[in-house]
């Protein structure tokens, strides 16, 4: 038998509904991809000759959750105005605090035992 084209159909996952055309070798119709998940042939037939390709449930992965830390950077911006504008300004109370301290213990006396 001679290699042949196919039309098929699929249904399930991201793609459903989809139509599409596979390359027959011999008695074989092979598997397809469409977006990241696997497709296989069933034993079903539309009305109009396509035949009908699933998913395969075992092979589909999962997506993939965004996981964000409460006090992450968001983006360029947040990590700019972060250089720019909270840093600077802790930097300040810090060096304002050290200096308080130091102008105290010079003017407290000393204790002896």
């Amino acid at each position: 038998m001679a290699d042949e084209t196919v039309q098929i159909q699929l249904e399930g996952g991201p793609c459903a509904g989809r139509n599409a055309t596979v390359k027959r070798t011999g008695d074989l119709l092979p598997g397809y991809t469409c977006q990241g998940t696997d497709y296989q042939p069933t034993a079903k037939v539309t009305s109009d000759g396509r035949v009908i390709y699933t998913t395969k449930a075992s092979q589909q992965k999962p997506p993939t959750p965004v996981v964000r830390a409460a006090h992450a950077h968001g983006g360029y911006a947040d990590l700019q105005r972060t250089v720019n504008v909270h840093m600077p300004t802790a930097l300040h109370a810090a060096q304002r605090s050290n200096k308080a301290a130091l102008q105290s213990l010079a003017r407290a006396r000393k204790v002896r035992l």
